[in-house]
């Protein structure tokens, strides 16, 4: 049997194997959004206006983006998330070409950052088979994102292959992955790219991802979905801020999800 400790132990291990080149990443892409070499004091002026970043600037007696944790370097890539989109999105400039449509989507660094705060806070329904295969994704995935080297995404894979032996039936797993990838492509991604949405909604909207994604089979999945929509105040909150904003709530692609998944399995 795996120990939870341990595994929490290696996936924050992953998490301090992408600080580095995280730091390296923000390096590269924040110095052409600002007018001098000053970019770093910059963005350190800004954070600070920010009392909970100032405090752990403060604290930590942090002096370069260098000294950021792995939590504190999300934030930072989020808050200039749509500055960089539209930065890199209208530069000619060749040496750019390599950013151009990077940052179209926040929807990834989101879900990080989300790991993050779980793997923070762990508890017996977070450290389970489940939350390793898909957090350890996440981080190749995200690893890819922000270039790093071929070596430290091996030292990912090799910590996610430990734990190979106890995967799920391989078609058990295919049918929760299709059901996921539904929600996610059709709900989930455009809500969390939105940006007029509130945080505290996309917060949930979070939680409810990785729910989802901690279900050991396709039944627990479908009986949450239409759970949420039946049973849970909460889930009428998100379902009416998602519409006020045109986008769509489970509700809207219940009838979809039926015909593609419940009706077939009867």
């Amino acid at each position: 049997m795996y120990n939870r400790t341990r595994m929490i132990g290696e996936l924050n291990e992953c998490l301090f194997r992408l600080r580095k080149p995280l730091a390296d990443f923000l390096c590269k892409i924040l110095p052409p959004l600002f007018n001098d070499d000053s970019w770093e004091e910059q963005v350190f002026e800004e954070l600070e206006q920010s009392v909970f970043f100032s405090r752990v600037i403060k604290q930590g007696n942090i002096e370069t983006i260098h000294d950021f944790d792995v939590s504190m370097l999300l934030n930072v890539l989020l808050n200039y998330f749509n500055r960089l989109r539209d930065y890199y999105n209208t530069m000619p400039n060749k040496e750019y070409l390599q950013y151009f449509g990077k940052f179209n989507e926040r929807y990834l660094t989101q879900i990080i950052l989300e790991h993050r705060r779980l793997i923070a806070h762990p508890n017996d329904k977070t450290a389970n088979i489940e939350t390793m295969r898909n957090m350890t994704n996440d981080f190749i995935e995200f690893g890819k994102f922000i270039g790093i080297d071929k070596t430290t995404i091996r030292s990912i894979e090799m910590i996610q292959s430990k734990y190979s032996k106890y995967q799920i039936d391989k078609t058990e797993e295919k049918e929760k992955n299709e059901r996921i990838k539904f929600i996610e492509d059709r709900a989930l991604r455009d809500a969390l790219n939105n940006e007029e949405l509130d945080d505290d909604i996309k917060d949930s909207i979070l939680t409810t991802l990785f729910r989802f994604k901690i279900k050991k089979t396709s039944k627990e999945i479908d009986d949450f979905f239409i759970g949420a929509q039946e049973t849970s105040s909460r889930g009428q909150v998100v379902r009416d801020a998602l519409r006020e904003k045109n986008l769509l709530a489970f509700e809207d692609i219940r009838e979809e999800y039926e015909k593609l998944f419940i009706k077939k399995d009867i």
